[in-house]
């Protein structure tokens, strides 16, 4: 497969098309570096994340708030368990430590995991719940829903145990308050689900009405508690946003060293052709001075001009440079959005903290002795620091969800398969990565068949060869993650370090890595000829141009000109594609355009059938008229010619 021709040759020629790429891209990066938004005070990140202790965000004060949500709803749940799950998220962060050097862009990897992972997670609960009301509704007798109430009851016993050994031991009189307040809870909900159970099993009467209200409820129920630690998360990103920054900020000096060190061996490369360019013309024109020179040497020396000419084109341009841009351009735009938001959350944040230290100060003043309206006056001071203070962390909340977004947000989709491992996804050298755990873990199989963690840690760099990486202070290059590695020699050629069969390169039949080829599979059977011809009215024939006309044919050139295996899965991401990406103003000057067309067609198809018309008259016998079939004439000059013959042969007697 042509994916898999991963490295380019220092000699190979670059493409007119990589070329507009490349600078498109560059103007692109330009403009985008003009308009950059200054980063972020590294100080005020710091400043930011040493107050973390000061707020309530911990793991304790997490499985507390959880546990009451659950008892704000008296629904049953008709999913599995969510808290395990729901904890697990928040332990990931929790746990997650910042690296020093370049292991800190992990961090950042590992946070844009787990807030993916927990959106995937909300995503299928949602879904799945709807999914079982669908079928309950239909399906629904006293005995299934009273199998639903005891499951439910098994859930919250289940995790009220779990919170009793995590909330242990007990420090303090407020978390001894909390957690009393989560037994009391616990309690009154198991007693709202009995008697729930037994009103239901000696009356069975109306039971659907009732159930249709109550798995409404539970959908609410379910949807609160992910919006609940969606919240948390969110909180949780703001807390950590100086270990985020340091973790970015590691990744675009990266890739901006990386690009500056290229751009700078491009610079020294240009400058070497340019100096053996000047010494050859000069030795150019010493040859054309001479009075015996031969016509070998000038076109020899004319031939090294042009080479080397070719090689100032070709230096900067080739085509593994696109990618290092296209990351580089990618990175520093993420680094812009992120400093938007942490901008805003510091500033936030620094006025709650200053709040809180003038609401410490004010709480230790004794003003016994002010009169009546001072008192008051005191009063309404320290009523407006906590109105103040609870503004600043609801704006704190809605903020921080934006961290969420910027971390969730999706590249380019991705078609998901299944088979009987289960689902997967197809990288972009067809190697098959199946996910697991909501997407916290990727798996692809090796060339023996066993599977093996796809763990995208390692930092690259690239060169003018392409992708490389550093182990252990050798360089080596690697177009994936889970490709071969290769050496460079001297001689320029790239020597196989790994031992794999190969699969990185081409497709190996013999290999037991999975590898599936989007564009192989033909999807159409062979079908027995069809005579489909016939007419349509002309409203159908105006429905079909003004839905298609205007993008049809641009789709039609686009699949005879690739020709792929699969013309019906190209043709119909084709029209996908164009219908959300073009704008309505697009799609008005297409169907202009495609009217201006439609009309010279019809104009062009009238004088063929004009001209075609005419020909074939032109053709045809001419049938004469009545009058011109009259010979009167013709035959009287016959005569008289006759008559003069006879005479002139008469006179030869005499």
């Amino acid at each position: 497969m042509a994916a898999f021709a991963c490295f380019s040759n220092k000699n190979e020629k670059t493409t007119a098309a990589y070329k507009s790429l490349i600078q498109r891209l560059r103007d692109d990066g330009e403009d985008a570096i003009s308009n950059h938004c200054p980063t972020g005070n590294i100080v005020s990140f710091q400043y930011y994340s040493a107050h973390k202790g000061d707020l309530r965000h911990t793991y304790k004060d997490f499985i507390y708030k959880l546990r009451m949500k659950m008892f704000e709803d008296p629904y049953i749940l008709l999913c599995e368990n969510p808290t395990p799950i729901f904890k697990y998220f928040v332990r990931l962060i929790e746990r997650l430590k910042l690296g020093n050097g370049v292991t800190s862009c992990f961090y950042y990897g590992e946070i844009k995991k787990i807030i993916t992972g927990f959106i995937n997670y909300f995503t299928f609960v949602i879904d799945d719940v709807v999914k079982k009301i669908d079928k309950y509704t239909h399906l629904l007798d006293n005995k299934l829903f009273v199998k639903l109430i005891d499951e439910t009851v098994l859930i919250y016993e289940n995790n009220q145990t779990a919170f009793l050994k995590e909330y242990t031991p007990i420090t303090n009189d407020e978390e001894r308050a909390t957690f009393y307040q989560v037994v009391e809870g616990q309690e009154k909900f198991l007693a709202f689900l009995a008697d729930m159970r037994q009103t239901w099993v000696s009356t069975p009467n109306k039971l659907d009405t009732f159930a249709k209200d109550c798995f409404q409820g539970s959908l609410q129920k379910i949807s609160n508690l992910c919006n609940f630690v969606h919240s948390y998360l969110s909180i949780m990103l703001a807390d950590r946003l100086y270990e985020i920054s340091v973790s970015l900020t590691e990744i675009v000096d990266r890739l901006n060293t990386n690009l500056r060190k290229h751009n700078e061996y491009c610079a020294d490369k240009i400058n070497d052709l340019i100096q053996n360019l000047y010494e050859k013309n000069k030795e150019h024109l010493e040859i054309y001075r001479r009075v015996n020179k031969r016509s070998v040497d000038s076109a020899e020396v004319s031939k090294t001009i042009e080479d080397l000419r070719q090689k100032m084109k070709q230096t900067g341009n080739e085509e593994t440079i696109a990618r290092l841009e296209l990351e580089t351009r990618y990175w520093n735009k993420k680094k812009s959005d992120f400093n938007e938001i942490a901008k805003i959350l510091i500033k936030n944040r620094l006025e709650f903290y200053k709040l809180h230290d003038d609401l410490d100060d004010y709480k230790n003043i004794r003003c016994k002795d002010l009169p009546g309206t001072k008192t008051m006056c005191f009063d309404l001071i320290g009523e407006n620091l906590r109105d103040r203070i609870a503004y600043l962390d609801r704006k704190e909340l809605v903020v921080a969800r934006t961290l969420i977004t910027f971390f969730c947000v999706r590249g380019t989709d991705r078609d998901l398969y299944t088979d009987s491992v289960g689902s997967y996804y197809c990288d972009e050298f067809y190697h098959q990565n199946y996910i697991t755990n909501y997407g916290l873990k990727y798996f692809h199989v090796n060339c023996d068949g066993d599977f093996v963690e796809n763990v995208e840690t390692e930092p690259y760099y690239f060169d003018e060869n392409g992708r490389y990486v550093i182990r252990d202070g050798e360089k080596f290059h690697q177009c994936a993650p889970c490709t071969s590695l290769y050496k460079l020699t001297e001689d320029g050629f790239f020597q196989k370090v790994t031992k794999d069969c190969g699969h990185s390169e081409r497709v190996n039949p013999n290999c037991r890595m999975e590898i599936k080829d989007l564009t192989d599979a033909v999807i159409l059977p062979k079908n027995d000829f069809v005579d489909i011809t016939g007419k349509l009215d002309s409203d159908s024939v105006k429905f079909l141009w003004d839905s298609f006309g205007m993008i049809l044919p641009e789709v039609l050139y686009a699949v005879a000109t690739h020709q792929p295996k699969n013309p019906i899965h190209y043709m119909a991401h084709i029209l996908i594609k164009r219908r959300f990406e073009a704008t309505k103003q697009e799609f008005r000057k297409l169907t202009k355009k495609a009217d201006k067309y439609r009309t010279k067609l019809h104009e062009e198809r009238i004088q063929k059938t004009k001209a075609e018309r005419l020909a074939w008259k032109s053709k045809l016998i001419k049938y004469a008229k009545p009058e011109d079939l009259d010979d009167t004439h013709q035959q009287a000059m016959n005569m008289q010619n006759v008559s003069d013959w006879t005479f002139l042969n008469f006179l030869q007697n005499y």
